[in-house]
């Protein structure tokens, strides 16, 4: 073989070669940092209620810290499930978070199809407050615990309505409330 034959297969087979690690590097997933993106907070529930106002607190001190694009996004309706379910089919690479209240755990009690297991489809991050719960009763009411409470609703369920209710604003930390009375 001569020598510029030779020569002309040296370089040929190291451009293939170099060519191939170029590919192969490029093809590799890169790790994105934190930031690359918006991340984007869904608070499943009406703008201006306790839930959106504390979302709104915590991503403007994430911005501040960190210097990280934020973006709330109520999705309300369907107690809570529509944001919910915008949470579990977003893709799965962290940056779409659910920002909900400890009723999200509830779904499948409450409705009759839920869209989602909300133990299964979904993975805790973080416990960001705590918020009370209150049942409240009418006085005319003869129950005074919960016991008797459930034991005179089983005796007359037809007589019986419950109303829950989330009393928060702006500025005043959400109480879920249900209230239950006697017609």
């Amino acid at each position: 073989m001569s020598a510029l034959i030779a020569r002309r297969h040296f370089i040929l087979s190291s451009l293939a070669l170099a060519s191939a690690c170029v590919v192969t590097t490029r093809s590799f997933a890169q790790a994105r940092k934190l930031g690359d993106r918006p991340i984007k907070i869904i608070v499943p529930f009406a703008a201006g209620g306790g839930v959106d106002v504390f979302a709104r607190l915590l991503s403007e001190k994430l911005r501040q810290k960190n210097g990280l694009t934020i973006i709330v996004d109520n999705r309300a309706g369907a107690n809570g499930s529509l944001g919910g379910n915008a949470v579990r089919i977003a893709e799965p690479d962290g940056t779409t978070l659910l920002f909900s209240a400890g009723t999200h755990v509830m779904a499948r009690q409450v409705m009759k199809n839920a869209p989602y297991d909300p133990i299964d489809d979904f993975a805790a991050i973080a416990r960001v407050g705590e918020a009370p719960m209150m049942l409240i009763a009418s006085p005319k009411v003869a129950a005074n615990n919960i016991a008797e409470l459930i034991a005179e609703a089983r005796k007359a369920p037809d007589k019986w309505n419950s109303r829950p209710r989330l009393s928060a604003r702006p500025g005043i930390w959400p109480s879920s409330t249900s209230t239950a009375s006697r017609d």
